[in-house]
Formats: structure tokens, C-alpha cells, sequence
């Protein structure tokens, strides 16, 4: 393999490694604007303060919390992301990627995310997952030996051995 194709495969991972980043900044912006939105929701709430209360006024009062806390528990929320399992590669072929459980469980319908050195370098989703030779819903980790998965939008050219395959879903 040239110096060319090297520097390329070592770009590549790069900007892999830059799209997780953004994808981080972009989780870390929708806690930010749920921030925001209690901090509006609070300013708007000191704006409402009445220093004679009359039973009037009071309903009124009563009557817009209500009004705010309808729209504050109507807005939409980021979702939890729940981790379930982790796999670490083991060997790559041209189409598969051999695995060894390390915790949890793989399975098929999860996201996954390709970790290396800790760091997020990709996030997919599972074509194929077959345990032994037989296709598999999921991979638990008291299975023992290996498993063997096919990922969506990835070449095994640029993942190695050694890197963490974390499985994970969005509630």
C-alpha cells in the first residue's frame, strides 16, 4: 500500500472522527435549548408576579402556570440514549467483521457505533448478524467465540482490529 492510499485511509478516519465530534456538539446543543427553554419558561413565570392578589387576579395567575406548564410538558425532548452492548473486532474480511462480545448484548435492530481508542469514528446500523453460521436477532455476551456482522455505510478498509463495536438505542 502506497504513502497516498495510507494518507488517504488516515484522512478518512479523520473526518469520520470530526462527523462523531459535530454529532457530540449537536447532543450537547439540544440539553443547551432545553436549558434555555426552562430558563424562558421561569422568566416569563417572575413576569406574572401580582402584589395584591384578588381572587380575580389569582385565577388568572393559576390559569397561566397552567397555560405554561402545558407547553413546557408538550415540548418535545431529546431522547436517552440507553447503551447495550459492547463487541470488540477480532478480524475483518471484505464483507465482515469478526467480533468477540465484551459486555451486554448486540442486536439487530440496535444503532451502533464503531469506537476507537475511546473515540466515536462511526455511527450505523446492522445489516447481517449471525452467530456460529446462523443469522441472529442477537449476540448476548455469554455466547462464547465469535460473531460476525455486516454494517451499513462502512468499509472494513477503514475500521482495525481491536476497535469497539457499541451497541445503543435512542428512547
Amino acid at each position: 500500500m502506497s504513502n497516498i492510499e495510507q494518507e488517504l485511509k488516515i484522512l478518512r478516519a479523520d473526518i469520520q472522527g470530526l462527523k462523531a465530534e459535530i454529532s457530540s456538539i449537536n447532543e450537547n446543543l439540544s440539553a443547551i435549548e432545553e436549558l434555555l427553554r426552562l430558563l424562558v419558561a421561569n422568566q416569563m413565570l417572575n413576569n406574572l408576579e401580582i402584589k395584591k392578589p384578588t381572587p380575580k387576579k389569582s385565577a388568572e395567575k393559576i390559569s397561566a402556570l397552567g397555560f405554561l406548564k402545558n407547553i413546557y410538558d408538550s415540548a418535545p425532548t431529546s431522547p436517552k440514549e440507553i447503551i447495550q452492548g459492547h463487541a470488540k473486532i477480532y478480524h475483518l474480511s471484505n464483507t465482515w467483521i469478526w467480533a468477540e462480545m465484551v459486555d451486554g448484548t448486540i442486536y439487530k435492530e440496535s444503532k451502533i457505533r464503531i469506537l476507537r481508542r475511546s473515540k466515536k469514528l462511526f455511527s450505523t446500523s446492522i445489516i447481517k448478524l449471525q452467530y456460529l453460521s446462523d443469522a441472529a436477532d442477537e449476540v448476548p455476551s455469554v455466547y462464547t467465540g465469535y460473531f460476525r456482522v455486516q454494517l451499513s455505510g462502512i468499509g472494513t478498509d477503514e475500521l482495525k482490529k481491536d476497535d469497539i463495536i457499541e451497541s445503543y438505542i435512542l428512547e
